[in-house]
């Protein structure tokens, strides 16, 4: 079965954030190369990839579209580290509020929210 989820990401305080209601998450900020992981794929697929927010849709299941970064391993100070296109992210535990635990593959398209 393929889970597919989106989040809305928007810009806060210089860098990615999302908040999710559900989960109790506000302003959650995507550090250490996610933000710039976000800017990469948004790039990769339009010209003008100033926009926000944006939706980001992720799967731990191949889907359209869709690009595939590869677990690493956990941080040993928590989060877990991922690396697509040669370019590495860390994820916090929040990651573990979407998945039981941190999948092999991740994989992620960012689309234009309009």
């Amino acid at each position: 079965m393929n889970s597919m989820m989106t989040l809305e990401l928007y810009r806060h305080q210089g860098c990615w954030v999302f908040t999710d209601d559900t989960h109790g998450l506000k302003h959650e900020a995507l550090v250490l190369g996610a933000s710039e992981m976000v800017d990469r794929l948004y790039a990769a697929v339009y010209e003008d990839y100033t926009r926000d927010p944006v939706l980001a849709t992720f799967s731990a299941e191949s889907f359209p579209g869709a690009f595939r970064a590869d677990l690493d391993g956990p941080d040993p100070e928590g989060g877990h580290w991922y690396t697509l296109a040669g370019q590495k992210a860390w994820l916090c535990g929040s990651l573990l509020s979407y998945f039981p635990e941190a999948p092999e593959q991740l994989y992620v398209r960012i689309t234009d929210i309009y």
